[in-house]
């Protein structure tokens, strides 16, 4: 099957969109974790945390993830590797749930 460049480009805008959608999913699931006495496991968030709350969590990720979109973007990702981005996030994600899962009904 032959793809169009406005197929390819669509492609590109709708892996961007979902990586997006994961990482607001990742700082909303980590902010119910640790609002159930969890904790952040990834270093420099928990450091992040710690000298800036919440909010600044939210700016390192939003910004961090911008940075990976326009890099995305400018360096033409691949189908590939942004399906490998996205099934990492959707894997925190998911890791992240079951945490949350784990807190409400086993704590």
């Amino acid at each position: 099957m032959f793809e169009t460049g406005a197929l390819k480009k669509q492609l590109r805008l709708g892996h961007g969109n979902f990586f997006i959608v994961l990482n607001l999913l990742d700082y909303l699931t980590t902010h119910v974790l640790i609002s159930l006495d969890g904790q952040e496991l990834m270093p420099f968030g928990a450091q992040v945390i710690q000298d800036y709350g919440m909010p600044g969590l939210l700016f390192y990720k939003l910004s961090l993830t911008f940075l990976i979109l326009t890099l995305g973007i400018r360096l033409k990702f691949s189908d590939s590797l942004w399906s490998i981005l996205n099934g990492v996030f959707a894997g925190i994600v998911t890791w992240n749930n079951l945490g949350i899962f784990l807190s409400v009904f086993f704590v």
